[in-house]
């Protein structure tokens, strides 16, 4: 297989390009994260509850 030296560049180009925007949109999402309000963690639906047991 053989490449011209242009056609390396625009692939090298384009990964790079990809690179960018994958760092761009992990970035992002890291923001959202942090952005959006902490939701109290629910219990489980197969944990046991405790209950007072009548005496």
């Amino acid at each position: 297989m053989c490449f011209d030296y242009q056609e390396r560049l625009a692939w090298i180009r384009r990964v790079e390009q990809m690179e960018k925007e994958l760092k761009e949109a992990e970035e992002r999402k890291m923001q959202a994260r942090a952005a959006a309000p902490a939701k109290p963690k629910m219990p489980e639906a197969g944990a046991a509850r405790e209950e007072p047991v009548p005496a």
